[in-house]
């Protein structure tokens, strides 16, 4: 994740491409070995990714889609009152560039 939007591997490479590319947005980012960003074109076309869905302070998991049931519930202050744990999938694969953003890897 970088500036709240969320990047994929591109295969084995070091080269990451916004989460929306079959959407048609063009950002990326290219990676040297050593995890610092190369390259970077981080114009969207689009809103940050949403995580709150459906009711107020209700959060699912990113695979929601793919019929995850996994979700927190918090209340005003940011408590967590509820929390389902029940994910049937592999958690997702992140690495930490040079600057401290978050970029996950293909699996």
């Amino acid at each position: 994740m970088m500036d709240g939007y969320t990047y994929s591997q591109n295969a084995n490479s070091h080269n990451y491409y916004c989460s929306k590319k079959d959407s048609g947005c063009k950002a990326r980012i290219k990676l040297a070995k050593d995890g610092r960003i190369n390259q970077a074109l981080c114009t969207h076309f689009h809103e940050r990714p949403r995580y709150n869905n459906h009711a107020r302070n209700l959060f699912y998991c990113s695979k929601r889609s793919a019929n995850c049931k996994s979700s927190v519930r918090l209340d005003d202050s940011g408590r967590i009152i509820g929390i389902r744990e029940n994910h049937e999938h592999a958690p997702p694969k992140y690495i930490v560039a040079y600057d401290g953003t978050y970029l996950k890897i293909s699996s």
